[in-house]
């Protein structure tokens, strides 16, 4: 006969003798002891499985993580260097400017020197003076803006790989999330 839940119940021992009664009590108590041992076995099984797919899937974000963290320290890394280069390149172009400036001081003064005083020379070596002081002048504003735009370009650089790299860590973060629950 089944149940209401679908379940098969034991049949009623007919018979009047209780030793049939005690050998039908044991084979069902053995019967139950066995499902109950397979039962257990099938739940550790799978506990050990869910483990050790945790397990697994914590190991793989760890070495995402990991990864990010390498790629963001290579990128400050290379961030730092541009920054050095572009201030040693800035400064080699600040000394050159001054050494040009230097010189032409000095030529301007043996001009000077060599003009006598009933010569009207005076205006023409001035504009001379001007425009190459012009010229040195727009030299260093060149180089200046061309350090500053290298330096505006690697630190563009260096933030979308950040947020590049943020973005996938937080990817792999919600994946986990999502797995576990």
């Amino acid at each position: 006969m089944q149940s209401a839940r679908g379940r098969k119940r034991p049949l009623k021992n007919t018979s009047k003798s209780p030793e049939a009664n005690v050998e039908g009590k044991e084979r069902t108590s053995s019967e139950n002891s066995e499902k109950l041992k397979s039962f257990s076995e099938q739940l550790r099984l799978k506990w050990q499985l869910a483990r050790m797919e945790v397990l697994d899937k914590r190991d793989n974000i760890t070495d995402t993580i990991d990864g990010f963290s390498h790629t963001l320290g290579d990128a400050a890394r290379d961030f730092d260097k541009k920054i050095s280069q572009t201030a040693v390149q800035f400064h080699l172009g600040l000394m050159e400017s001054r050494e040009q400036w230097g010189r032409l001081k000095h030529r301007a003064a043996d001009m000077f020197d060599a003009l006598k005083p009933e010569e009207v020379l005076g205006q023409k070596i001035f504009d001379e003076l001007s425009l190459k002081a012009s010229l040195a002048k727009m030299e260093t504003r060149q180089f200046l803006g061309r350090s500053r735009d290298e330096l505006n370009k690697t630190w563009q650089q260096v933030s979308q790989q950040s947020m590049v790299a943020l973005r996938k860590m937080n990817e792999g973060i919600g994946d986990l999330f999502h797995r576990l629950s």
